[in-house]
């Protein structure tokens, strides 16, 4: 993910109620319509000038999404036997879509497809070892992060390989999280989640310097997750910040932080009872950011607990898709 520093507001996804009379004003919601309250915030906007469409998963296949109506405006894979395709994210460049294409139970290889259209290829000798995910390409280098899983203990290791699937390094028990924006440090974290790391990367791709993130909130009762680094471009970092007891009664708040760790400034913050699902993405400028978010409990079936997708510009929430089908959004440049 990836300015920004004095342009952010304090902003949240509108509360239930708002979002009621949202949707009796639009008279539209659902995956791919417009609906929900945006709340402007006073000051310029920038919108004319921030990408227009992003990438994600959408049932099985990799989709191009308006970021002004959040409906699909083509599909960049195909439906195919033996798994669908999972965990999309742009290059730098804009021009090519690295993906996670299953093959199967406990199968799955990274592949790659062209933006503007054409075949997808797969990443050579990729799923010969194990399930292959989460692919995210290094911005300045022909490096491509990923994760692999072992089927007979569930056990997972993060890779960094070449584009040519010929050379590539590994450690266990980490999954890629973001990559810094000169492409020289790697967040990853644990497979459950607890623990994020950052580590140095050599210009070669070799995993070198490996600490564990783990800044403390100054305010009791709240504690502090990196999820990304800043998008200011600082050398700080994004995190999601919990405070309360756990369960429904916890406030979830997206934070950025300075290169020490500490609070520098809250960017939005969810209604009490709300959480986020699946990655937050900003966009290159750091005035857009996708973010996903379900009741607290996320896990239960999609009909009790629905996903909704959120457009978050310059300090304003916009709903674009109410039980969204999006899931692992990467803007497009």
């Amino acid at each position: 993910m990836v300015g920004l520093a004095g342009s952010m507001l304090l902003a949240g996804a509108p509360s239930s109620a708002a979002d009621r009379t949202a949707e009796r004003t639009t008279g539209r919601n659902g995956n791919g319509d417009r609906g929900g309250s945006a709340r402007r915030s006073q000051g310029d906007s920038t919108a004319d000038n921030l990408p227009a469409r992003f990438v994600a998963e959408a049932g099985g296949r990799i989709a191009v999404v308006s970021a002004d109506t959040g409906r699909v405006e083509r599909y960049l894979t195909a439906e195919e036997p033996g798994g669908g395709a999972a965990d999309p994210t742009a290059s730098p460049d804009g021009r090519t879509v690295w993906f996670s294409r299953g093959d199967g139970a406990c199968a799955a290889h990274i592949a790659s497809v062209p933006v503007g259209g054409g075949p997808e290829q797969k990443l050579r000798g990729s799923g010969e070892a194990g399930p292959e995910g989460t692919p995210l390409p290094r911005p300045g280098r022909a490096h491509l992060a990923w994760s692999r899983t072992d089927c007979k203990d569930s056990g997972h290791a993060l890779v960094v390989g070449d584009l040519r699937g010929l050379e590539g390094h590994g450690q266990i028990g980490l999954v890629p999280l973001a990559w810094s924006h000169d492409g020289n440090q790697l967040l990853a974290v644990t497979a459950d989640g607890t623990e994020v790391h950052l580590i140095d990367v050599t210009p070669k791709g070799a995993l070198d310097a490996d600490q564990v993130l783990a800044p403390a909130d100054p305010t009791a009762g709240c504690r502090l997750r990196v999820v990304d680094f800043s998008p200011d471009d600082n050398g700080g970092y994004l995190a999601q910040r919990r405070c309360g007891p756990s369960g429904d009664q916890a406030r979830r708040t997206l934070v950025l932080l300075d290169r020490n760790g500490d609070v520098r400034r809250a960017v939005l913050r969810l209604p009490r009872g709300e959480d986020f699902v699946d990655r937050v993405t900003f966009d290159p400028s750091g005035h857009a950011l996708l973010y996903s978010t379900a009741r607290s409990g996320y896990g239960d079936s999609a009909a009790d607990n629905p996903v909704s997708l959120w457009l978050w510009r310059d300090g304003a929430s916009k709903l674009l898709a109410r039980q969204s089908g999006y899931r692992h959004p990467s803007w497009l440049p």
